[in-house]
């Protein structure tokens, strides 16, 4: 017997497991929104890196190459 979401979430609302259930989505939805906070953040700070790299480099700075 294979079980769908939909069977599954109306077993779960007949056992009334349903404050459970909330608990679980509330999870999902933090881990989710964590998630893309973590990734804006990191975007925003490679940039901000990037950019003080550049200024030292400007600044006619020896500095070791990642690259080479």
């Amino acid at each position: 017997m294979t079980m769908t979401l939909a069977s599954s979430t109306l077993q779960i609302w007949r056992h009334e497991y349903s404050g459970d259930m909330n608990i679980v989505i509330l999870v999902i939805c933090r881990c989710l929104i964590s998630c893309l906070v973590a990734v804006f953040v990191w975007f925003i700070l490679k940039d901000q890196l990037q950019s003080i790299t550049y200024s030292i480099n400007d600044l006619d700075i020896n500095v070791a190459d990642p690259k080479t």
